[in-house]
Order: structure tokens, then sequence, then C-alpha cells
């Protein structure tokens, strides 16, 4: 995969996937330059974004703010790249590609949803959106470090077909059967070694 900054593909792998109950991984710098597979989920799982169709997502004007936000996300970030991004009913998936030390992870994700959480609160106030419960995000977000080439596409494709995926999606209330899409990452990145700060 080429990136925009023209260097090659080596990211900085932390420890395997973290559950949202553990807060970020523990002496991982989220400020160093790697590719994060980040998922944010609306508080209670409801569906305010959008309704699944086959194999895309017809958004709601939620999911069209939220499309808006990640546009202005990198206006705010610069030196990041959205290398792909899917929003569902109530969660959204995003790969973002940071190359530059000077801002972390967790402030992208802390301003993004403070701004759309507010933008939200307008348009319950102004549209009639469906109120959420008690807030619009889960607390913290799931991320994930990508380290290396053959996770990065496996994690592209999950994102490409998540809709059509959509029943098997643990995020579903309704799924019965879901899939193990962060066991199957951590097998693909068995044994790549951890990071290395220059």
């Amino acid at each position: 995969m080429t990136r925009r900054d023209g260097k090659p593909y080596d990211p900085h792998a932390p420890h395997p996937f973290h559950s949202r109950k553990g807060n970020r991984w523990d002496g991982y710098d989220y400020a160093t330059s790697a590719d994060y597979f980040v998922t944010v989920v609306v508080h209670d799982r409801l569906n305010l974004f959008g309704v699944v169709d086959g194999d895309h997502v017809n958004l709601s004007p939620a999911g069209e703010m939220i499309q808006n936000m990640f546009g202005k996300l990198l206006e705010r970030y610069p030196n990041a790249e959205l290398l792909s991004q899917v929003i569902m009913p109530n969660h959204i998936h995003l790969v973002i590609g940071k190359y530059e030390e000077h801002f972390s992870l967790p402030e992208m994700m802390a301003w993004f949803k403070g701004t759309t959480t507010f933008l939200y609160g307008v348009g319950v106030n102004e549209h009639a959106w469906p109120r959420y419960h008690d807030k619009l995000w889960q607390r913290s977000y799931h991320d994930h470090v990508i380290r290396n080439e053959r996770a990065l596409q496996y994690i592209l494709r999950y994102i490409d077909e998540n809709p059509a995926r959509w029943t098997a999606d643990n995020l579903n209330p309704d799924c019965q059967n879901p899939d193990e899409i962060m066991k199957t990452i951590r097998d693909i990145e068995l044994g790549t070694p951890p990071p290395v700060r220059p």
C-alpha cells in the first residue's frame, strides 16, 4: 500500500486488541506514527446512524453528520490520513494513518467524540433527531495498532464488507453468530516484532 508521505510501511506494533474496559495499552505512546484501527460505539448500541440495506448503509441525518465530521477531523489534524472508514447503524470503524508525533490518537478521538456529541445535540433540539440515553458514545473506544501489511489489508477488506456482514457483526444487537475479527487479526500478526521507536 502506498502511503501519502511516501515512506515504506513500518507500523509500530502494540499489545493485541484492548477491550473498552481497560482504557489504552499501558506504556504505549499513542503519539507514535502508525496505522490505527479504531472502533467507536454508540452508547447502549442504539441504531442512530442509519439502516443497513444489502451491502451498504442508508445514512440517517445523524450518520451524514458523522460522515461530514471525518473531513473536519482531517482538517484539524492534516498530518493524519483516513485510510478507510464505515458508518454502521450503531458504530463506526476507522483506519487512521498518523505520520507525525506532535499529537496523539486519544487527542484526535476526544475531539471527534466531543464535537459529534455537540452536533448531535443540536440535531435533537433543532431537527428532532432520536434522543440517546445519557450520552452519545460509549466510554472510550476500541483501538488496535496494525502490525503488518497483511493485517492492514484484512482490516480494510473487513471495513469494506462490514455492511454486507451486518448479521454477523458482534455490535449488531440481533446478531446470533458473531465473527471473530480480532482473533483473526491477532493470528495474522503472530510473530510480528514489537514496536521499536526510532
